[in-house]
Formats: structure tokens, sequence, C-alpha cells
């Protein structure tokens, strides 16, 4: 089953007496206004998205569900047509939120990687969804709708009272009342304008995904969604990609031409319990065994810089394989952790006043989602990576397996 991960996520749903039917919300012919936020470091401009009925990045797409690309539809229908910076509260919204007041949120992928359970909620619901982060920084720093793709970026005339009640879902029983028609049964009052849901999961939604979306009909599971569903919502925001195609350039990296390893070495099972520098090299070998050819090299990322520079002490083996490494000089901040990484209830957050610390997250993500094979071991990021790439078989799991290097000739 794996490892219980304590996950925290904030989902607010905006509800009215009365939700207009698409003829009446089309009454009003405003056209839909470019909602630009602020994001540091670059035009903001070069951000807005193309509002035309082109094509949509979810058309191709031969694994996502019909009633998914329906959804994707009808979500962008509001968007272009009906939903504007003045007349938002006519609408019903599910947001999934990290507010600056919030007691935890989560890592990255547990704020992320449940997106298809949402999509399938907020399908259920008959709701925008949308995806709202004050901490650290908006999310839009990081990650930005792809065009043609669904634009889940909340009105920037949206107040902050909106999420001034809450509510706790702990399980899907709790989750009930919102997947009810309106009006039917013994939900008839209108539902609280935001729910928390707090549960134990490992999978980020997976189970509760294939539970739900799949009690009828013979559909892609979670895993098979995944990627897709991804890439209609989001695409790596211009500076992020800017230092993506930089590392991809100084490094040698061609997608899909070599090896990606993660190594989560600050982990509560592995402190004091693992060497540091076994845990790497393992990681390293079984990162080897996964190459077919002389010239494909490894990229390792890991959860700390000391994990990195191990690479550079260790056997003769490690040092006669390609392995190449982002280097910095800090190490990497951790979303929702701060400086008790280890701490079981950690009550610390990560802190930085410009958002470029925290890049580099993202771009190990994509940089590791890019290589045609990965070894990765406890946690989720590795695993989120993977469910990115577009070869999912291609892995190791090196906290499980021990691996002899693999040197090609």
């Amino acid at each position: 089953m794996g490892v219980g991960v304590f996950v925290n996520f904030w989902v607010a749903i905006r509800v009215s007496d009365r939700q207009p039917s698409v003829s009446t919300r089309a009454e009003s012919t405003q056209s839909v206004m470019s909602m630009t936020f602020a994001v540091s470091g670059y035009d903001e401009s070069s951000l807005i998205r193309d509002r035309s009925f082109g094509v949509s990045v979810w058309n191709d797409s031969t694994t996502l569900p019909t009633w998914m690309k329906e959804y994707f539809d009808w979500h962008r229908t509001q968007r272009q047509l009906h939903l504007n910076e003045t007349n938002y509260g006519q609408f019903t919204f599910l947001v999934v939120r990290c507010l600056k007041h919030d007691l935890k949120c989560g890592g990255t992928a547990d704020r992320l990687k449940p997106l298809p359970f949402y999509v399938l909620l907020a399908s259920r619901m008959h709701r925008i969804l949308l995806f709202h982060w004050e901490r650290p920084f908006l999310l839009q720093e990081f990650l930005v709708p792809p065009v043609g793709g669904v634009d889940w970026r909340l009105p920037t005339s949206w107040r902050r009272d909106q999420f001034s009640d809450t509510i706790e879902i702990k399980n899907l029983k709790d989750i009930t009342p919102y997947l009810a028609k309106p009006h039917s049964g013994r939900y008839r009052k209108p539902l609280p304008a935001i729910a928390c849901i707090l549960y134990q999961s490992h999978d980020h939604g997976a189970l509760q995904y294939n539970q739900l979306a799949l009690q009828q009909t013979k559909e892609a599971t979670y895993e098979e969604v995944f990627r897709d569903c991804w890439n209609s919502f989001f695409v790596p925001s211009p500076p992020v990609q800017s230092r993506i195609d930089q590392l991809r350039q100084s490094l040698g990296l061609v997608p899909n031409e070599y090896v990606g390893a993660h190594v989560r070495s600050q982990y509560h099972s592995y402190n004091g319990n693992k060497k540091l520098k076994v845990l790497v090299q393992n990681a390293v070998a079984c990162a080897s065994r996964l190459r077919t050819e002389v010239r494909q090299s490894i990229y390792l990322t890991a959860d700390s810089e000391r994990a990195l520079q191990v690479v550079g002490e260790s056997s003769v083996g490690m040092r006669n394989l390609p392995v190449v490494r982002r280097k910095g000089d800090r190490p990497p901040l951790h979303l929702d952790r701060g400086v008790a990484y280890l701490a079981k209830s950690a009550t610390n957050w990560t802190y930085h006043d410009d958002p470029r610390a925290y890049y580099d997250i993202f771009v190990d993500l994509y940089l590791l989602a890019g290589s045609r094979c990965i070894a990765y071991n406890v946690g989720n990021y590795g695993k989120w990576a993977i469910l990115l790439s577009s070869n999912r078989s291609c892995t190791i799991n090196h906290g499980k397996t021990t691996c002899r290097w693999k040197i090609l000739s």
C-alpha cells in the first residue's frame, strides 16, 4: 500500500442559490476580460491567453475519457463566453487553494498531483475548477494555463472574503452532498462556501478517482489519464521554461534520450537508518540499468544538496557513469516543511522573498519527466514525474532494489 502521507487539501466551493443556465448567461455578450496576474521577472502581457475557440489541447488525446473532454469544453465555454471580472458571483466554483493563513497545504505533489480527482469532482458538481495559491507565491509564478487549455486562474477582482466559511471533508462520505443534484433528497439547502478536504492518502486521490470514474464504464485509470489531463491545465511559466531550456542545453539533455534518477534522502523512514552515500550510489546504479546506449546520460536530482554532492565523492564505478546534475549554491526549498523537514508535525513554512528560489522544484520535475526511464524511491515527487513521462513502465524503485553498475561500451 505504500507509506501513508498526511495530506491536507483546501477545496473552496463558491455557491449561489441558483446557477444560471448557459442561455441566460449568454445574454451577456461581453467579451471576457483577459485575466492577467502579477508574475515576477517578466512581462505579464506575454501570458494573456488566446480567447478564440481554436484547437483545444485535449482534442487529440486518445486517453482522456469523453466526460472529461466534455467538462473541459464546458469549462472553457464558461471562461470565454460568460465569466468576466464583474459577474463571477453568478457562478459556482471548486477552488483548490493555499492561503497565507491556512495551517497546512502540503508539498508540491500534495497540492497538484490529485488533479484528475479534482477534475472528476468538479465535473460531477458541475462547477468551474480553479487553483489559487498565496503561499509561497501565486501558482502562476511556476505554472500557467497552456494556450487552448483549461484556464484555472481566479478572476483578479475575486475578493478575499470569498474564502470566509469552511467545512471539513475527511473522506468520500463527506463529499456526497457535493455530488448530489442541487435540490435532491436531504441536500436542499445551499452548501457551505468552502470545503476543506483533510484525509490520509498515499496515492493523492488515485483510488477515489478509479472507484468513482470506473463504476459503470471501462475507461482509462487515474495513472493513464494523468499526463494528458495535466497538459490540459499546466505548462511551465516563461521563466521556469527558460530555466529548463538552459539546463537542457548546458547538460546536453535531449528529451527521451537520457535516464532520470531521483533521491528522496530526507524522509522519516530513512532518518538514521540508511547512509546517504549508499542510497545515492544505489540510485545511480539502478539508473545505469535503464540505459540502453553509451551516449545516454543520467540526470540526478535529490531533495538535498548534500545528496547531489555525494556523486563527486563516490566510487570509481559511479564516476565512470555520465551523471549530470543541476548545480546550485543553496539546498532545495520545499513548499510546506520549513527548516524542520524531518519533523512529523512541522509547523514552519519555507519562506523566500523571491519566487525564483522555488523554480527548481518545477525544473527538476519537468527534466525528470523528460527522461526515457526513471529510478525513484520513497515519496511522491519521483512518482509524479513518472506520471508525466511518456513511458510510465520504464522505472526502477531503487529504494526496494539493490543494483549493480551497468557500464555500456
